[in-house]
Parts: C-alpha cells; structure tokens; sequence
C-alpha cells in the first residue's frame, strides 16, 4: 500500500551490506505511487495531495510544495539545461 513517506537509503544497501537503515525519512500530505527523481542534490516526487516535493538529498528537509494541477502520480521528469 502506497503511504506518503519518502526514504532514502545508503547506495551500499542491497549489496550484502549487513546495515541497511535509511538515511533519512519525509512525510508527504498524501500516498506517493510514482518514483522519484533526483537532479542537483534535490529529490522531486510528485504526491497524490496534488503538489510536486522537493528535499535536499543530504538532510531530507523539504522546501516550499508546489500545487499541481491534479494528483501526480506519473514519475518526475527533468529537463537538464545545458
């Protein structure tokens, strides 16, 4: 079942590592169902409230939600500018 919790794990996890705790947990106002994306130290996820999440990838604090138009439950994409 989809909550509106976010975590985030060490990339040694899954490899054998015997400790695999998250690094950080967040909360969203409603179930997350689409998979994050991660551009600059930021983490975007999109949360079925309506509003677009951004955290910072090393602390987990979230900055000001953006509304959206509707539930967001397709995966974020990033433009990159070069």
């Amino acid at each position: 079942m989809a909550t509106g919790n976010l975590y985030a794990f060490p990339a040694s996890c899954g490899t054998g590592n015997a400790s695999c705790s998250p690094l950080w947990s967040s909360h969203t106002g409603s179930p997350i169902v689409s998979s994050p994306a991660v551009s600059d130290g930021v983490v975007y996820v999109g949360s079925n409230d309506g509003k677009l999440y951004a955290f910072d990838l090393a602390a987990g604090s979230a900055g000001v939600p953006r509304p959206a138009l509707r539930d967001l439950r397709a995966d974020p994409t990033l433009r990159v500018r070069t």
